[in-house]
């Protein structure tokens, strides 16, 4: 098992120079940072957007003509990547599994609700458990609240690889006690509790399979 990374408790703002708790409530998002958080503190970002809507206004025409540019970006990168996703969920929903899939989720109600579920919980991934679709159902069969589980399953990844994970690396929501070990959908979804699900590579994921006693290497 990797070392697990040393995160400081307290971290200092690099515009201000001031020391804070390294928390939340000191410093916002950032998933551009390893441990999601800003490299300065709130009162500095606060500052920082301030002062660039200022100089904006000394200008507005060109205020009004740099949001226009950024609006143009914007939907010329929507547009790129909707053409790029369509053409990729063309693709995938004519191969033979992706039809087999559709098929059960037609004809089999216990994969139906299943996949439901694994669909709030990966959504509860990307989205930080504020997605629409992880309502009090599902936090109910998980065992806590969806923005916990989305902290619970990012530190199960920094505690088997030692570092947090980028949010861009693929991964899987891991059944450690896979679904296949069992029939029904009460018993399906016992193995949806969290005490039973963590974060791991795609790859790891895929070398597991339905195994029970895999071990999962230390990250090269």
């Amino acid at each position: 098992m990797a070392k697990k990374m040393y995160r400081p408790e307290r971290k200092v703002c690099r515009i201000c120079g001031r020391e804070f708790p390294n928390t939340h409530e000191y410093f916002e998002w950032s998933h551009r940072e390893l441990n999601y958080l800003q490299t300065f503190c709130r009162e500095c970002s606060v500052k920082r957007s301030r002062e660039k809507y200022e100089r904006m206004m000394q200008d507005p025409e060109k205020y009004e003509a740099y949001k226009e540019r950024a609006r143009q970006k914007e939907l010329e990168k929507l547009r790129a990547a909707g053409v790029q996703e369509k053409q990729e969920k063309t693709e995938y929903a004519t191969t033979p599994y992706a039809i087999r899939q559709r098929e059960k989720l037609h004809n089999d109600p216990v994969f139906a609700e299943v996949a439901k579920i694994r669909r709030a919980v990966r959504s509860c991934v990307l989205s930080q458990g504020k997605n629409n679709i992880t309502t009090s159902k599902y936090a109910e069969i998980v065992g806590m609240p969806m923005r916990d589980l989305h902290h619970y399953l990012l530190q199960t990844f920094e505690d088997t690889y030692g570092y947090p994970w980028d949010g861009v690396e693929k991964t899987n929501v891991d059944h450690i006690v896979p679904l296949c070990t069992v029939e029904t959908l009460e018993d399906k979804k016992k193995l949806f509790h969290y005490t039973n699900l963590r974060l791991i590579k795609a790859r790891d994921n895929h070398a597991k399979g339905t195994k029970l006693d895999y071990q999962i290497g230390v990250c090269q």
